[in-house]
C-alpha cells in the first residue's frame, strides 16, 4: 500500500511520529515499536476518529462502504503476527487480537491496494526512531533524544525526569499498590532509566522492560525484560531481592551488575555476570524448575529448545561493549553479526549467499557509520554491496 503525495492534512494533533506509524502500519513495514505507539495512540477515542479520517483523506478509502471477509482477514493477521514473531518481537495474545481488530477496521479489500497502486503516489520509507513510554493506563510519551523534562500523572505528581537519553524515576511519589509503566527502545537507539529504588538500567536498541513506577515495601522488586538487551546495576536491598523475567527465566539478586540478552531471534536468553552473585531460574515444559548460580566473570545460557542452563566463561567485553557504543565481533558467524548491525544501525540487510553467510568473522565497530561498516567488512571478506535508504543487500564478490 502506498502513501498520495503531498496530501493535505489538517489534523494537527497527528505528530510526523505517529503519521508514519500510521503509514508504516498500512504498508505493513511497522515495527514492534510502532505497532505498540499505535495501539496506545488508539485507545483515546478521539485520537481513533482522527485516524480513519486521515485514512480516508490520505488514502482515498471510503471504509464504512466497503465489505470484506472478516474471517479470513483474521487468519492472515494472525499468520503475518506469527511471522513477524520471530523476525522482531513476541506478541502478548492480546496485542495481536487488537491488532487484528484494527486492522479489520481499517483495511476492507485488495481494492484498496489496487486502488493506490494505480494512484500517482510516493512510497513513504520512513521509521519511527523514538522511545515510547507508556502508561498501564495507556497514556504514551515519546521522548525525544535531547533535552529535559518532567512527566507527571494524571494528578499532576512527577513521576520522573528526562535528560536527554536517560529516565530518573521519583523516590517521593504517592503511588499506591503496583502500577507499571513499559519503556520501548527501537533499532538505532540506546536508553537508560534509573529506577524508585536507585537501580540503574542500560537499555540496548530494540528493547521493552516493563516495571513498577515504585517498588513496595515489604515486595520483591521484579521487573520483566520482553525482549532486548539490558545491563542491571541493582541497587542493594538485602530485604527486597530484585528479580529480573524473561519468560521462562528469574535472575535473582540483592545487588549485583550483569547483562541480560532476550532476543526472540536468539531463541535463548544470556545472563552475563560482572559483579556480585545471581540465582537462575529456569521453568521447564513440565512446570519443573532449573537452577544455577553463576559467578563473576561467567555467563549462563538458557536454550529455549533444551530448557536448561550452560554455564561458560565469558568475554565481558564483547558481551557488555553495546554500552559504550562498540560492536565487538569475536569469531562470530556473518549472519549473526548482520543480526547486530540491524538492531545497532537500524537497517535492513540482505544477504542470501549461504557461503558468505558462515564465514566468520572478528572486527570491533565503535564511531564508524553504516558505509564505513561495510567497507571495513570488504577489507576482510570481500564483498558487494548495495544501500537504498535503510536497506542494504550484501553479495560475495
Amino acid at each position: 500500500m502506498k502513501r498520495l503525495l503531498n496530501r493535505y492534512n489538517p489534523f494537527l494533533m497527528i505528530t510526523n511520529t505517529i503519521e508514519n506509524t500510521i503509514v508504516n502500519y498500512l504498508n505493513n513495514q511497522a515495527t514492534v515499536a510502532e505497532m505498540e505507539v499505535l495501539e496506545a495512540w488508539l485507545a483515546d477515542k478521539n485520537n481513533e476518529k482522527l485516524f480513519l479520517e486521515y485514512v480516508k483523506l490520505n488514502f482515498l478509502i471510503d471504509i464504512n462502504t466497503k465489505s470484506f471477509d472478516k474471517v479470513s482477514l483474521l487468519e492472515a493477521v494472525a499468520l503475518e503476527m506469527k511471522k513477524d514473531k520471530k523476525q522482531k518481537a513476541p506478541f502478548k495474545i492480546q496485542s495481536l487480537l487488537r491488532y487484528a481488530a484494527i486492522f479489520v477496521l481499517l483495511i476492507g479489500s485488495v481494492w484498496m491496494y489496487s486502488l493506490l497502486q494505480n494512484s500517482n503516489v510516493n512510497q513513504s520509507n520512513t521509521s519511527i526512531n523514538e522511545v515510547v513510554l507508556k502508561s498501564e493506563n495507556g497514556l504514551v510519551n515519546i521522548l525525544d533524544q535531547t533535552g529535559t523534562s518532567q512527566i507527571k500523572n494524571r494528578e499532576g505528581d512527577v513521576l520522573f525526569q528526562k535528560i536527554d537519553n536517560s529516565l530518573s524515576y521519583s523516590e517521593s511519589q504517592k503511588t499506591e499498590g503496583l502500577v507499571y509503566n513499559t519503556l520501548i527502545v527501537p533499532y538505532g537507539r540506546q536508553f537508560s532509566i534509573q529506577l524508585s529504588d536507585g537501580t540503574k538500567v542500560e537499555l540496548n536498541a530494540g528493547t521493552s522492560i516493563k516495571f513498577p513506577v515504585k517498588f513496595l515495601k515489604g515486595q520483591e522488586r521484579k521487573v520483566f525484560i520482553e525482549y532486548g538487551e539490558a545491563f542491571f546495576d541493582v541497587a542493594k536491598d538485602t530485604e527486597h531481592p530484585f528479580i529480573v523475567n524473561n519468560y521462562d527465566v528469574d535472575i535473582k539478586v540483592l545487588g549485583t551488575q550483569f547483562n541480560v540478552s532476550a532476543y526472540p531471534e536468539d531463541e535463548s536468553i544470556t545472563t552475563v555476570l560482572v559483579e556480585g552473585s545471581v540465582k537462575l531460574i529456569g521453568q521447564t515444559n513440565s512446570n519443573d524448575k532449573k537452577e544455577s548460580i553463576l559467578q563473576p566473570g561467567y555467563k549462563a545460557v538458557w536454550s529455549d529448545g533444551n530448557k536448561d542452563f550452560e554455564i561458560n566463561e565469558a568475554d565481558i567485553e564483547m558481551q557488555t561493549g553495546w554500552r559504550t557504543g562498540k560492536i565487538v565481533l569475536k569469531s562470530l558467524a556473518f549472519k549473526q553479526m548482520i543480526i547486530k548491525l540491524q538492531r545497532h544501525y537500524d537497517v535492513q540487510i540482505e544477504s542470501n549467499d549461504e557461503e558468505l553467510n558462515n564465514e566468520i568473522i572478528t572486527a570491533t565497530f565503535e564511531e564508524e557509520n553504516m558505509e564505513d561498516v561495510l567497507k571495513l567488512i570488504n577489507e576482510i571478506h570481500p564483498i558487494t554491496y548495495q544501500v537504498e535508504g535503510r536497506k542494504v543487500k550484501i553479495r560475495k564478490k
